[in-house]
């Protein structure tokens, strides 16, 4: 009879040693998922950390815009102010519109070029941000509890 005893745990700790092997083998590869996401994470972290820089590069490009809008802006009034003076030091002559209206579109396309950057960083940056997911490592943390769970009760038994 302890034979037969013997045999039944025997055969019963076989199923155990085979059930702690397949167990293993899932954490093995639940391992080397977890290290695919977490090197798929870092890469996309240094990809986050690039776009983050070139958002930077663009917003420094978008104060020089400014600034050369500003002074096209200046230029703008200064010659329009010449213009003006020109006409009321000229009383005999008649007001010559088409002057005025060639100085302004001349203006108005330089502040036009110096604009179109800018509406195109706004429009990448809005672009970039909603391109953003945010990535959980945690999401992995479970599966690899559960196993140390399993695993721990299978050797108290």
């Amino acid at each position: 009879m302890d034979s037969e005893r013997l045999a039944a745990i025997q055969h019963e700790l076989d199923g155990k040693e085979a059930v702690v092997a397949s167990l293993e083998e899932t954490n093995a590869a639940l391992q080397g998922r977890y290290n695919a996401c977490l090197q798929q994470h870092n890469m996309l972290q240094g990809d986050c950390e690039q776009r983050r820089k070139a958002i930077t590069d663009l917003e420094h490009q978008r104060a020089a815009d400014k600034t050369a809008l500003y002074a096209a802006r200046s230029r703008y009034k200064e010659q329009m102010k010449r213009l003006i003076d020109q006409q009321r030091q000229q009383k005999a002559r008649q007001f010559d519109p088409s002057l005025l209206v060639a100085a302004s579109a001349a203006v108005q396309a330089d502040i036009l070029s110096v604009e179109a950057p800018y509406k195109e960083i706004v429009e990448q940056r809005a672009r970039f941000d909603h391109s953003l997911q945010p990535i959980s490592l945690e999401a992995m943390e479970p599966k690899s509890q559960t196993l140390a769970i399993i695993l721990r009760h299978l050797q108290k038994i």
